[in-house]
């Protein structure tokens, strides 16, 4: 009587390992890109605010600050792919800063200059600014596998970058992300303190 329990349990358990297996097995044949780009649309959006220069911006709450980053007006989320995803590439990364334009540069002048440095491929003249796009360099070299997407605003005397660096294998997940740089508004309301306190920047 105890052997045929034991083999019925025996067979139980067989069963339902084969099952968990093969359901993993489903799990694991869906790619990486497309389980990260639903969790990018699905994710609610969460807006980070910076009070020194008053500029502000959205992004998915499945991105994290950055911990180590304490760069004043400087802000850098990440997501990184769960290691069980043998075909994740690597991480997304998005950043959004301030800076103070201390040469007086035009937007046509600092879209030159800054094309210099970092290589595009492509470029969007804008009103304000423009949007850059296209490998990631690092102090002239080419970072393998790995492109950008930079939106630059001009105002008064400072200018705002909201920026995101991914696998290049990524794109199709980003569409979201890519609309968000897009559709960047600085400030919802640029109130008289905060113009007052750009136009001063460089004195």
């Amino acid at each position: 009587m105890c052997m045929r329990r034991f083999l019925l349990f025996f067979a139980l358990t067989l069963v339902l390992v084969t099952v968990f297996i093969s359901a993993f097995e489903r799990k694991e044949l869906e790619p990486y890109v497309e389980i990260l780009g639903r969790l990018i649309r699905q994710s609610r959006l969460q807006t980070v605010c910076d009070e020194g220069f008053g500029f502000k911006f959205r992004c998915p709450e499945c991105f994290h600050p950055d911990q180590y980053d304490t760069i004043p007006h400087h802000f850098r989320y990440l997501l990184y792919p769960p290691s069980i995803y043998k075909d994740a590439e690597g991480e997304v990364e998005l950043e959004c800063y301030a800076s103070i334009n201390h040469q007086g540069l035009s937007i046509r002048q600092l879209a030159d200059s800054i094309t210099e440095q970092i290589h595009p491929t492509a470029i969007r003249m804008l009103p304000e600014g423009f949007v850059l796009s296209g490998p990631l360099y690092q102090e002239g070299s080419r970072i393998p596998g790995r492109h950008f997407y930079a939106r630059y605003v001009l105002r008064q005397k400072a200018v705002f970058v909201y920026s995101m660096t991914y696998p290049e294998g990524y794109a199709p997940a980003l569409e979201r992300m890519r609309k968000l740089i897009d559709e960047w508004e600085v400030w919802e309301e640029a109130d008289a303190e905060t113009i007052k306190k750009l136009k001063s920047l460089d004195k």
